[in-house]
Parts: structure tokens; sequence; C-alpha cells
């Protein structure tokens, strides 16, 4: 069901407009001190796109943000784990799972490569790893924390063809093999492209 509902609320505790989004059937607030997806309309195709025939014992989402991804990664996993920076985006992605009764997933608030340096050996191994990292693509450090966390299968979803093509790279290099890629206009009519990639441990 890719059925798209909006609504918004203004939130006078923040001073700021508080969005509602019904995507695929999961409900997410947000405000705009966090990032969420603008093309609406494609939004249920990308998570499907990312999180198709994920499912097993533990998973890992990085870069998280209000929770896009780990709602319906909770459904699929046991356990789930996100990753975010932004405190307004972990306090949402927090609420959002809690507003759909998912216990099993945890927030935590940190940078992506920080977080990977100092936890990545105790999570190992995952079963499935989804990371949705901002233009500028994996942080300092965050790509060898990826690869420590010896994920079985990888969802890379980017928004910028130049970093994602430097990453894949190095995951490629690395034991990975690209199993599938797929892209998402989400501003048509501009050089603005959205892709997932699918990658699978050969080793």
């Amino acid at each position: 069901d890719g059925t798209v509902a909006l609504a918004s609320r203004f939130d006078p505790d923040a001073g700021l407009t508080e969005s509602v989004r019904t995507i695929a059937g999961e409900r997410y607030r947000f405000n705009a001190d966090c990032f969420f997806q603008i093309n609406h309309e494609l939004v249920a195709p990308l998570v499907e796109a990312a999180t198709r025939d994920a499912e097993g014992a533990t998973a890992v989402d990085l870069y998280c943000g209000v929770g896009l991804f780990t709602l319906p990664l909770a459904r699929r996993f046991a356990r789930v784990t996100g990753i975010e920076g932004n405190p307004s985006a972990c306090s949402y992605a927090r609420r959002n799972l809690a507003d759909a009764q998912l216990a099993n997933a945890v927030i935590e608030r940190s940078g992506v490569g920080e977080w990977l340096t100092r936890h990545a050996d105790e999570h190992a191994p995952v079963d499935f790893v989804l990371l949705d990292p901002p233009r500028a693509g994996l942080e300092d450090k965050a790509a060898g924390g990826l690869l420590a966390l010896e994920p079985s299968r990888i969802a890379y979803v980017s928004c910028d063809p130049a970093t994602l093509a430097r990453d894949l790279k190095i995951l490629t290099s690395r034991g990975y093999q690209l199993e599938s890629l797929q892209a998402f206009d989400m501003f048509p009519q501009t050089h603005h492209v959205e892709t997932v990639a699918r990658l699978i441990r050969s080793e």
C-alpha cells in the first residue's frame, strides 16, 4: 500500500510546525529540524526497494533520521538499532516507534562513524545494514566500521551518484558484490536522483 496521507499542526513547545505523513501504512511525525523525503509519492517505492526481502534476527539502520526505514525494518527483524546524530530526529524516531508500538528497535544518538568505532565489534555479525547518508556519503571511518559489522546484506540509499560510486568501490573491494541498483527520479527535470544499491557478502 503506497498510500500517502498528509497532515500538519503547530507544536508550541518546539515553535515549529509538526508534520505527519502516513506512508505505506506507517505514520511518521517530524518537523523542520529533521530531514524527510519531500517527494512523498515515491517514498513508499523507495522504502520497498531498500527493504524488500530483508528479514532476520538483527538489522542496523545508519543515519536513520526519524525512522523512515527503521519502522518497516522493525517489522521484519527481531532486533533493530537505529543510529542518528540529529537530536530532533532521534526524538521523533523514538516517538514514531512508540506510536507504532514497536518495542524491538532502539535509537542511539551518535555520529555514525563514532558509533561504529565504539560498537561495531560488539554487534557483529548482523544480518542487514541499511544506510541513508547525506550527500557526502559515508563519513570518515564509517566505511571501515560498516565492514566491521560483517553484514550479510547491505542496502545503501544515496542521493549523490558520485559519493555512492566512491563508497561502492570500497565495499565491492572488501567482499561484497552489487546485487541490484535502482534509481528514483525524486526531483523530475533536475540532475538529482535517489538510488538504492543492494549488496550481498560474497566471501
